[in-house]
């Protein structure tokens, strides 16, 4: 068989930064893990895209390369205005694990088991 991760998450962006962050999904897509991508405007105009999904664990740095390119998006004006995120990603060996999106980069970080609950 081999072994598997559950992705879960959201990406929050602003402006135009939804078309790059597509754009990226796009040059990346495997027409099988890329299925997972859903996006969700709120009535303020935020804008959220979501990750859903199982992939294999070969395709893990597939996919963190794909986080990274979309951390690396530039702001529209504002600095401050990078695209932030988070990702809960199950191991079915290792573990939970946060994939954070800030400051314009991908930070991997131990759960501590707070997340736990999620993977049963």
């Amino acid at each position: 068989m081999g072994v598997y991760l559950s992705v879960r998450g959201w990406l929050e962006c602003v402006d135009d930064q939804e078309r790059l962050v597509w754009d990226i999904v796009r040059r990346h897509d495997d027409d099988f893990y890329s299925r997972g991508w859903s996006t969700l405007s709120g009535p303020n105009g935020d804008t959220c895209v979501f990750y859903c999904g199982t992939i294999r664990e070969q395709a893990t740095e597939w996919f963190l390369g794909k986080l990274r390119d979309i951390a690396r998006i530039p702001p529209p004006a504002d600095p401050a205005d990078l695209v932030r995120g988070l990702f809960l990603a199950h191991h079915e060996q290792h573990g939970m694990q946060e994939w954070q999106l800030r400051d314009g980069g991908l930070f991997v970080a131990s759960t501590g088991g707070r997340y736990d609950y999620l993977a049963a």
